[in-house]
């Protein structure tokens, strides 16, 4: 029998399933003409993920020089695209409706996301040890993480949340409503968690690279409970390797419900960069603290506009260099590590 923690690192396992698969691919391409459709009817397999997700949309694994392109992928039994240990990757003017996770690249080299619209009931973005990705001018519109990452040399650019999910987390659902493959409706939940979730999953082995170097600029989201966590140790989706230096640029959420949430390793602690950056609070704010961090090795601010928060403070739990400049005004208070309840979810 298949080791269940590990069937989504064994590319023959049956979680691997999918509408369309390749393996040891090169130069191949899904081309779609104008109303191209995919669809996976929410297909149900007890035996599958949580006991109830099915196949995948797409899945390729060690595949070299793909195009994707132009076509809607709706309602997949699990991920729209599950793609692991690939080269060369260009995805675009892809449309991802409902189901779960729009794209999942894992141990991915050279990939390109844009133009892409994903309305998803669970992360719009998703994977780890990953290697020159970049995503730009594309719809993130979650009810989980609109991004939920790891990588090296990643940029993510004048992207945005679309407006309000449109589609809900199928978690939610009851056992019968999976079983049935049911759409999910508005009494189940629609709301983006995180606008960046840190993502290093243990059960791939040793990555390849150190992650760190991702730049996030020019995006706009509204409604998240946050701007971006790491909480690493915490679970398996996230004790890998830490991530090491993450900077967003030219960015501005509203509605926040909760602060940045920094939970680094200190033997490889954080550099975290918020430059020309504006964060304002929804009527849901649970906490005067825009950002909680501990095991970081640099804190930069520049340019950091608050807006709602009533007397903002930042939390630091542990030593590192603090700069700050041109910053609407906040508290700096320093509490004890371990304590902040950061948590992966």
């Amino acid at each position: 029998a298949e080791p269940t923690q590990y069937r989504s690192a064994l590319r023959t396992s049956r979680w691997n399933n999918a509408l369309i698969r390749a393996f040891d691919a090169h130069d191949i391409a899904i081309l779609g003409e104008p109303g191209s459709l995919l669809c996976g009817m929410n297909c149900y397999d007890p035996t599958g993920e949580e006991n109830y997700r099915g196949p995948h949309g797409i899945n390729l694994w060690d595949c070299e020089n793909v195009t994707l392109d132009g076509y809607t992928l709706r309602s997949a039994g699990n991920w729209a695209h599950a793609i692991f240990r690939t080269k060369n990757v260009t995805i675009r003017n892809v449309t991802v409706q409902g189901g779960h996770d729009g794209v999942d690249l894992f141990l991915c080299e050279n990939a390109l996301i844009e133009d892409c619209i994903f309305r998803t009931g669970d992360d719009s973005l998703a994977g780890f040890g990953n290697r020159k990705v970049v995503m730009r001018r594309c719809v993130l519109n979650s009810s989980c993480s609109a991004i939920r990452f790891g990588g090296t040399d990643v940029l993510i650019e004048a992207c945005e949340d679309g407006g309000a999910p449109r589609f809900a987390f199928r978690g939610s659902l009851t056992p019968e409503e999976k079983a049935r493959s049911a759409s999910t409706t508005a009494s189940n939940r629609r709301r983006t968690l995180n606008v960046f979730l840190y993502y290093c999953d243990a059960r791939f082995g040793a990555l390849p690279d150190a992650p760190g170097n991702i730049t996030v600029r020019d995006c706009r989201f509204d409604g998240a409970y946050d701007l971006f966590k790491m909480a690493y140790g915490k679970h398996i989706w996230c004790c890998n390797e830490p991530l090491r230096s993450i900077t967003f640029e030219n960015c501005r959420l509203t509605g926040l419900r909760l602060p940045i949430g920094i939970l680094g390793d200190p033997e490889k602690p954080i550099e975290f960069r918020l430059r020309n950056v504006e964060l304002s609070s929804g009527d849901e704010v649970e906490s005067p603290v825009f950002l909680d961090a501990e095991n970081f090795s640099l804190l930069e601010l520049t340019n950091v506009h608050l807006k709602g928060y009533d007397a903002p403070r930042l939390v630091v739990r542990s030593e590192g260099q603090i700069i700050v400049a041109h910053c609407d005004d906040f508290e700096t208070v320093r509490e004890a590590p371990g304590q902040s309840g950061i948590q992966g979810n």
